[in-house]
Order: structure tokens, then C-alpha cells, then sequence
């Protein structure tokens, strides 16, 4: 029996199978077609799903398709799977689009008679599952931060997700606690670090163009990170104070450049005797948190 993971990006779609609880570590990139109608969301998903899944009959030998589990950003209803996007220029057109039905319809159209079970989570939970998972935090409490178009957060304690209480925001989410002259998912994102950018460095540019300036040396782009690692260290004393975690996890794509701006939250973090991760591999620990829905 096969299932396949996939984590739901505004424009990329990360796609992978597991079976017989092993995950292949070779995932699938398409591209989200996430601005475009329904009609051709829906279809997208559709043969993403029945490419991977060939692929996976013919790597495994089984040809069952048990399980499609999604990983996806908020806001969204993961127990119906019907998403609740609007206005974020991703995903606007299936806004109240109940997403398993609109799929078995549409493998139907295709000619295909298949109806698998469809398991819906957000994309951070999945993160935060994953790691717990691989890095055997399951007796600590943990806050996990994954920083990319937004400050996306979730809580860990014993293993379990918390979505409230004990010093956990409402959801596990603090993107929208106040913070300087606006929120914390204005400065610890990528938006945060492009109007750094601009200060800094007179012009827009990608974190991942300001890292590999900042890894050559030029001051500029090492003072925007440094910066942001300022920031980064400041906002989070509030979740860290509520919460007094054991463990802070960071990932997201920027992670991959931590050693640019990590030094100050360090340093805030050690003295609360907490301990500090970072797994960038982002991808890979939801397609391992994914694989508990199961």
C-alpha cells in the first residue's frame, strides 16, 4: 500500500510516497500552479499524485494508492480539508473548495476509479511532528519556529501539539504578537530581511542573494543579517519567557544561512538553559510528520 506526502507550497509543491513505513528521500518539485483557477489546482494535484504514484509502483512493486496526506498553510479546515485562503494571492480560487471531494472527482473525469483516505495538516504541525520525531524530543516541551513568507510557529509537549494554554498562543501561532512598529511576521520573515535589504543596502534584494554576498564579505549584506538576528533574538523573548521551553527548533529555507544571524538568539537562549536546534532541511521533517498520520 502506498501513500503519498505531499507539503503544499504557495509556489512550489514538494511530493513524495512512503511504503511500508519508509519514506523515499528523493522527493518530486512541481510547480504549485497556486494563482490559477480552481479547475486547475484541483487537476494539478490530481496528476502530481498519479505521476508519483507510478513512480512508486514501479521503484516498490505495490499498486495500491492507500493514502493522500497534505501538509498545508493556514488558514485552512484540516479536518474537512477545505481551505480558508483569501487574499494571500495563493490558493484564493479553491477558497471553500472541499479539496478530497473535489479530487475523486476529478480522478473520476480522468477515468480512473480510485477514493483514497485524505488527511489534511498544517504545514509547521507536520514540521514540528517530524522533528520531534527524528530528533527524540519527545519528553521536552519544544516551540518551533519556520521562517519563510511568515513567522509560521507550533508547540510541542511530550510529543503532542498544543494549540493553547500554558503559555501557548491561541493555534501555536505568535506571528501576530507586536513587535517593534508592527508584528513578528513583519521582521522574522522574508519580507523582514528584504526591507533590511533595502536599508541596508539600498535595493531589494532575496535572503538567499544577501547570504551569498554576506558569505563573501560584503559588509552590507552581513550587517543585514546581523540585524536580523537581532530581531530574531528579540522577538522571540516573549514566546521563549511564556512558554520556558527545553528546546527551539528553527527552519525554513533561511535557516540554511543561520550561522549569518543564529549568534544572538544563542546567546539569549543559553542563559534560560534551553537548547537550540536548527533542521533546515524543512521539507523532509514534514514529509517524516506526514508519514504519523497513518
Amino acid at each position: 500500500m502506498i501513500d503519498v506526502l505531499i507539503d503544499v507550497g504557495g509556489t512550489g509543491l514538494k511530493i513524495t510516497y512512503s511504503y511500508d513505513g519508509k519514506i523515499n528521500p528523493e522527493p518530486y518539485l512541481f510547480n504549485s500552479k497556486a494563482t490559477e483557477n480552481a479547475d486547475n489546482i484541483i487537476k494539478n494535484f490530481c496528476e502530481i499524485v498519479l505521476y508519483v504514484w507510478e513512480e512508486a509502483v514501479k521503484k516498490c512493486g505495490k499498486d495500491v494508492l492507500s493514502n493522500i496526506y497534505m501538509a498545508f498553510p493556514g488558514p485552512f479546515d484540516y479536518k474537512n480539508g477545505v481551505s480558508k485562503m483569501k487574499g494571500l494571492n495563493k490558493y484564493d480560487s479553491i477558497f471553500g473548495v472541499n479539496i478530497p471531494q473535489a479530487m475523486n472527482n476529478c480522478f473520476s473525469n480522468m477515468g480512473l476509479d480510485i477514493k483514497p483516505n485524505y488527511k489534511f495538516i498544517h504545514d509547521i504541525e507536520a514540521y514540528a511532528i517530524g522533528v520531534c520525531k527524528q530528533h527524540k524530543l519527545n519528553e521536552k516541551k519544544v516551540i518551533y519556529l519556520c521562517i519563510g513568507t511568515g513567522a509560521g510557529s507550533a508547540y510541542t509537549d511530550n510529543g503532542v501539539i498544543l494549540k493553547n494554554g500554558c503559555g501557548v498562543p491561541e493555534n501555536g501561532w505568535f506571528y501576530y504578537y507586536p513587535f517593534k512598529s508592527g508584528t513578528i511576521d513583519d521582521y522574522i520573515s522574508v519580507r523582514g530581511i528584504e526591507n533590511l535589504s533595502i536599508e541596508y543596502m539600498d535595493k531589494k534584494y532575496s535572503p538567499l542573494d544577501i547570504s551569498i554576498q554576506a558569505k563573501k564579505g560584503f559588509k552590507a549584506a552581513i550587517q543585514v543579517y546581523k540585524v536580523f538576528g537581532e530581531n530574531l533574538a528579540e522577538a522571540m523573548h516573549k514566546p521563549i519567557y511564556d512558554f520556558n521551553p527545553e528546546c527551539f527548533v528553527i527552519g525554513g529555507n533561511i535557516s540554511k544561512s543561520s550561522e549569518l544571524f543564529i549568534a544572538p538568539l544563542l546567546d539569549s537562549i543559553k542563559k534560560l538553559n534551553c537548547e537550540l536546534i536548527v533542521e533546515d532541511n524543512t521539507s523532509e521533517m514534514i514529509f517524516h510528520g506526514l508519514s504519523t498520520l497513518s
